[in-house]
């Protein structure tokens, strides 16, 4: 295996786009769009969508839709389970069904989920490509809002170009030929987003893929990477250990006072322009010296601190930042970083070593640079893709070999590895340990694939200088520290900033709320609400709040009194399979509550702040491995 350059020359795909449109309450379909760059068409059922999108016509598109994988592809799926000659395969990420493939006959067609490619909503990405994009409030109900059609406020807006305030769901419910023009309006603006998108890709000397990573790696391969690296899966698994992606940590709960959330400017393409893990160059059992970089199996101590400075993960799989004395992985920036906050290697048992390499450094500044020169230019569009292809590279690099795949209408429910996995239980009955069942004539199945690009070494690097980097910033706090999320940091510290990456730059000035309330509240990592001191006075509420779909600042207030949130979402592709044993499109509602400190803090809390954990209390508490 190895990871190659790319020289064959881009490819350009023919596209179409579609969009549904349902009651939010009861997920009955009201209308069906498609636009395939010529001709707009609307249907009242998905099966005469279907019907002209698997066609001999549209053969040789693809097929993407705005979230698709989240909400679209439940009606889609139910649909096309009751054409059993279908044969229809879908990848997962998370629980987005992000590529989709139907086999019709002879031909097959590809279904993508566009939010993976462009990560923003539909309405912000209108104006880059010269759209506006009608409001879901351009009609209302005659009684509005006592119809209670009353959606929640973009939490972006009033920046994004999103009216402030309550967002009215009325239009699902207009007449359908205002429901259309409404469609019509998001696909075209979804085909001229793609389309741009495509263009200015070919452009670049690359093609668009099915995710911005995956084309952000194309890109890297066809243009930048000037030499192959031979790669090892078994090297790939020794080096997962080194793997901490981010610092995520509640340094205390409360800011009274006014402060600063600061970031860093583009913290993983800054750590992408340090030399990276190339070639292999062999074990030892010595730290060598510079240009080489390495991954050192060393026992390492880091002693009393407030702000300790290497990551430790634990058989749960959560990162701590512990004191103490411990063995584990570690990259060079690691152990850098480790002795420059005075900490010690106690033994070094094993080294991995590298040869460095610049070429990532060649692409990410190289895009920095075009990403400058095109907002100076108020070429808006192409400064927002430039930003996507920057941020989404280097976890390419980390990619695991395990993928589950869905298959309705599968050929068989055993083993489709050559029966390499079939097995007879104490029945007689033959099964197959990779193979799932979902329901009957839907299946998940399991396997192992080969990633050629698959370079653990590079990923693992490129996190560890990027959580140093924090690390520095935040320790020019001292003690001053509120909370810290990858690459941001709250502080009522006034730090240095700058536009350069790796710079900080001011995100927010953070001030009390009315009748004496508190600047911010930080629950738990991902989870708090701050008060943010807009241009002309004014000020906006913030609730972050990762696992909780778009939480008001009541409902935040009522998780940090212990009290239960009502949760309401749609279901997701596999969660309603495996429920309803079926496809479909449905509401889950459900109660949500957090136990503040029960939930394997980060930190042990101390009043109103917090002090690290020691690696024996987390060692006594939760038995994390070493």
């Amino acid at each position: 295996m190895s990871l190659t350059p790319i020289t064959r020359a881009p490819k350009t795909h023919k596209i179409a786009v579609y969009d549904l449109e349902w009651v939010p309450e009861t997920y009955e379909l009201r209308l069906a769009g498609f636009f395939d760059g010529q001709r707009y068409r609307s249907f009242p059922t998905i099966e005469g969508l279907l019907n002209v999108m698997l066609s001999p016509t549209y053969k040789h598109h693809l097929f993407l839709a705005h979230a698709g994988g989240l909400a679209d592809q439940n009606f889609l799926l139910g649909a096309m389970q009751r054409v059993p000659e279908l044969r229809v395969t879908a990848a997962f990420s998370g629980s987005s069904a992000i590529v989709v493939k139907v086999k019709w006959r002879k031909d097959t067609y590809t279904f993508l989920d566009s939010y993976w490619l462009l990560r923003d909503k539909l309405a912000h990405l209108a104006p880059f490509v010269g759209a506006g994009k009608k409001s879901r409030g351009s009609w209302k109900c005659a009684s509005y809002p006592e119809c209670g059609h009353v959606g929640r406020a973009c939490a972006s807006a009033p920046e994004c170009g999103c009216e402030p305030g309550p967002e009215p769901l009325c239009m699902f419910r207009a007449p359908y030929a205002i429901l259309r023009d409404y469609n019509e309006q998001d696909c075209r603006i979804l085909y001229a987003a793609i389309d741009a998108f495509q263009t200015r890709l070919n452009e670049m000397g690359t093609e668009m893929r099915s995710t911005i990573a995956s084309t952000a790696l194309g890109l890297f391969r066809m243009e930048y990477l000037s030499e192959k690296i031979e790669t090892s899966p078994a090297r790939n698994d020794a080096l997962r250990a080194s793997y901490i992606a981010s610092r995520v940590e509640v340094i205390r709960p409360r800011l009274m006072v006014p402060g600063n959330y600061y970031d860093v400017n583009s913290s993983f393409p800054f750590a992408m322009t340090k030399p990276c893990p190339g070639a292999y160059l062999g074990q030892s059992r010595r730290l060598p010296k510079e240009p080489e970089l390495y991954f050192a199996d060393a026992t390492v101590s880091v002693p009393d601190m407030f702000l300790p400075p290497l990551g430790a993960r634990g058989k749960d799989g959560r990162i701590y930042f512990p004191t103490g004395k411990w063995r584990g992985l570690f990259a060079r920036p690691d152990l850098e970083l480790l002795q420059e906050a005075g900490g010690r290697i106690e033994r070094v048992h094993e080294v991995t070593r590298f040869a460095p390499f610049t070429d990532l450094a060649a692409y990410a500044l190289d895009l920095y640079e075009r990403r400058r020169v095109a907002k100076r230019e108020g070429k808006l569009f192409l400064a927002l893709l430039l930003k996507f292809l920057l941020n989404s590279c280097y976890g390419k690099f980390g990619e695991h070999r395990e993928k589950e795949q869905m298959v309705m209408h599968p050929y068989s429910e055993l083993c489709p590895h050559d029966g390499a996995h079939d097995f007879d239980t104490d029945e007689g009955i033959t099964m197959a340990s990779c193979v799932e069942p979902l329901f009957p004539g839907c299946i998940l199945v399991s396997e192992e694939r080969s990633i050629p690009h698959e370079h653990v070494a590079i990923a693992s690097h490129i996190t560890s200088v990027a959580r140093a980097t924090l690390y520095r910033y935040m320790r020019q706090c001292g003690e001053d520290l509120y909370y810290c999320d990858t690459d941001s940091v709250v502080t009522c510290s006034e730090l240095p900033t700058g536009s350069a990456l790796g710079e900080l730059k001011l995100e927010h000035r953070l001030v009390p709320g009315e009748a004496g309330s508190v600047a911010a509240e930080f629950a738990q990592p991902k989870l708090y609400r701050m008060t943010i001191a807009e241009e002309g006075g004014t000020r906006t509420v913030q609730v972050k709040s990762k696992g909780f779909s778009r939480l008001s600042s009541m409902q935040f207030s009522d998780l940090i009194a212990g009290r239960e949130v009502e949760v309401e979402r749609m279901y997701r592709v596999k969660e309603f399979a495996r429920e309803h044993k079926r496809f479909g499109a449905a509401g889950k509602k459900f109660d949500k509550r957090i136990r503040l400190g029960a939930s394997r803090p980060k930190r042990q809390a101390e009043g109103e702040s917090t002090r690290p954990w020691t690696w024996k209390e987390i060692q006594e508490r939760w038995r994390p491995a070493c």
